[in-house]
């Protein structure tokens, strides 16, 4: 049986904030290149670069509006994150930024180290974008599916659970003024209504 995940198993290598300082027409090379540089200016010391957990979310008064409520959320992944925001980055983060003028965003990303489990950072991650799910009856909007063949492999102890789930919750304090969805006109409608229909 597996040995549940505890906060030993976790490393959080902390919150890269980035203020997307847009004016004007901003074609979205020269955005993207802009969101790259300031990614690459903020990273943070990594030493286990291919097993990482991370979220994306806006900040501030704007939150995304999902079947079971508002989240700041917009996608839970895994792997090298900082090669992983860095594609993101050339593609719907950017399109996001540009189209959303004056919205900040977060990603928090944390290591997951385990010697006896060198995919761990797999299951944890499926276990996030489940967890979301549940929590707000849709994948979170930029993530396509979920990875049931490595969900719930693992128990995790109180103080995992706990670290864990509060990089997919809104927190407390937090009152959204706003909230946003994409229309049928928006390029990533079908992502975010896909991710509304995986309920099963």
């Amino acid at each position: 049986m597996a040995v549940d995940i505890e906060e030993a198993d976790i490393r959080h290598l902390g919150v890269i904030t980035v203020d997307f300082p847009l004016r004007g027409d901003v074609d979205l090379v020269v955005a993207s290149r802009m969101m790259k540089h300031i990614l690459a200016e903020q990273w943070p010391d990594q030493s286990r670069w291919d097993q990482s957990v991370y979220v994306v979310r806006v900040r501030g008064p704007v939150a995304i509006g999902y079947p079971n409520g508002v989240s700041p959320v917009l996608y839970v992944g895994e792997g090298n994150a900082y090669l992983r925001l860095q594609t993101h980055a050339a593609t719907w983060l950017t399109e996001l930024a540009v189209s959303i003028r004056q919205m900040t965003m977060e990603f928090d990303v944390l290591e997951v180290a385990r010697s006896d489990q060198p995919e761990l950072h797999k299951n944890i991650g499926a276990d996030l974008i489940r967890w979301f799910f549940e929590q707000n009856g849709s994948l979170p909007w930029f993530n396509r599916r979920r990875e049931r063949s490595k969900e719930s492999q693992f128990g995790y102890t109180d103080g995992a659970y706990k670290t864990l789930n509060a990089l997919i919750s809104v927190g407390s304090g937090n009152k959204f003024l706003w909230e946003i969805k994409p229309t049928k006109n928006n390029s990533s409608w079908k992502s975010y209504q896909a991710g509304a229909a995986k309920s099963t």
